[in-house]
C-alpha cells in the first residue's frame, strides 16, 4: 500500500485529483443551485407582493426581498466562479468558454435592468399621480448626480425620494409610496 497526497492546488485551475475534484464540484454545484432556486423563490415572492395594491408595509417587504435578491445574486456569482476555478473541469475550461461568459453577461444585465426598471416604475407612477391630481400636486424630477446641492440640502439618501412642500415651504420627505399612500399624504397636508 502506498501513501497518497491530496491537494487542492495553490493556483486557480490547478489540477485536482479526480475523487476530490468530483466531491468539491458536487458541493459547489449544490451551493450554486441552492442560490439559484432561492433567487427564483424571492422573485416569485416579489411578483406576488407587487401584484397586489402596495402599501407601506408591502413596500418595506419588497425592499427586504430586493436585498435578499442582491445577496443571492452575489452568492450565485461567487459559487459559480469558485466552481469554475476549483471544480472538476477547472478554470481553463471556463476561461475560453463563450457560454460561460454569455451567462455572466446576461446575469449582470438582468440585475442592472431590474434595478433601473424598479426606479422607472416608481417615477412613472408618481408622475401619473401628479397628472391625475393636477392643481393639487406638482411633480418634478431632479437628477441628484447633477444637482448634488439639492441632495445635500434635503438629505436625500435613496432614490426615489419624494419631497413634500406646502405653500413653498419644505415639510418633509418620504420614499416611494403606493397611490393610496400618496393620496393619504396629500390629504394630510
Amino acid at each position: 500500500m502506498g501513501c497518497y497526497e491530496v491537494s487542492l492546488g495553490d493556483t486557480i485551475g490547478a489540477a485536482v485529483p479526480s475523487t476530490t475534484a468530483a466531491m468539491l464540484d458536487a458541493v459547489l454545484a449544490s451551493v450554486h443551485h441552492l442560490f439559484v432556486f432561492s433567487l427564483v423563490a424571492v422573485l416569485f415572492a416579489e411578483l406576488v407582493l407587487a401584484s397586489s395594491t402596495p402599501d407601506a408595509a408591502r413596500l418595506r417587504q419588497l425592499g427586504r426581498l430586493d436585498s435578499a435578491y442582491g445577496l443571492l445574486s452575489m452568492g450565485i456569482i461567487a459559487a459559480g466562479f469558485l466552481r469554475a476555478a476549483y471544480g472538476a473541469k477547472g478554470w481553463s475550461f471556463y476561461a475560453h468558454n463563450p457560454v460561460f461568459w454569455t451567462k455572466i453577461g446576461i446575469f449582470v444585465c438582468v440585475g442592472l435592468l431590474l434595478g433601473w426598471l424598479n426606479t422607472a416604475m416608481v417615477v412613472s407612477a408618481t408622475a401619473k399621480f401628479a397628472t391625475e391630481n393636477a392643481g393639487k400636486v406638482i411633480a418634478a424630477k431632479v437628477d441628484v448626480d447633477s444637482n448634488q446641492n439639492v441632495a445635500a440640502k434635503y438629505n436625500i439618501r435613496q432614490i426615489p425620494t419624494l419631497l413634500w412642500f406646502k405653500d413653498g415651504n419644505f415639510i418633509g420627505q418620504t420614499s416611494a409610496m403606493s397611490k393610496d399612500g400618496l393620496l393619504k399624504k396629500l390629504e394630510s397636508l
